[in-house]
């Protein structure tokens, strides 16, 4: 149940991102919905979360992963520019980096500890900062295409 709302959420960060690049193109309530329905997914993905804490160590050790094509440090980096956005409802960037690091993997690492992401939140660098912008681009040039074809 947990991957299904992470996908859902996915998508509408997604959505979102790329409306916000090109907000000539979308209303402001346009974009204050697609806002809405992300507090809406965090919040179940939230409850979904405190299940996950109640749990024994080990019930908690066998959640399926979701495995990202991304290194610690962007996905710590694109966290950031989420957070910073008011994208997600929670206020304690721990519990946010806490939650990613529990259900998430990158291409490199199959555990993502928390102090790995906590460093990497605070410490980012320009070649992070480049392949990051690269990719917010790349989802923008699709949000074109698909919605904006010329």
């Amino acid at each position: 149940m947990l991957n299904n709302e992470l996908i859902n959420l996915q998508g509408l960060i997604e959505k979102y991102v790329a409306a916000s690049a090109n907000d000539k193109f979308l209303s402001e309530p346009d974009l204050e919905s697609i806002k809405y329905k992300i507090i809406r997914e965090c919040e179940c993905i939230q409850g979904s979360w405190n299940k996950t804490l109640k749990m024994g160590t080990s019930e908690a050790s066998s959640i399926n992963k979701m495995e990202l094509k991304l290194t610690i440090a962007q996905l710590a980096l694109l966290l950031r520019l989420l957070y910073e956005e008011g994208i997600f409802v929670v206020i304690s960037i721990a519990s946010l980096l806490r939650f990613f690091s529990l259900h998430f993997m990158s291409k490199r690492q199959k555990q993502i500890s928390y102090g790995s992401m906590n460093k990497l939140y605070y410490s980012g660098d320009q070649f992070t900062g480049y392949a990051v912008r690269e990719l917010l681009l790349n989802m923008v040039n699709r949000l074109n295409k698909m919605f904006f074809p010329i």
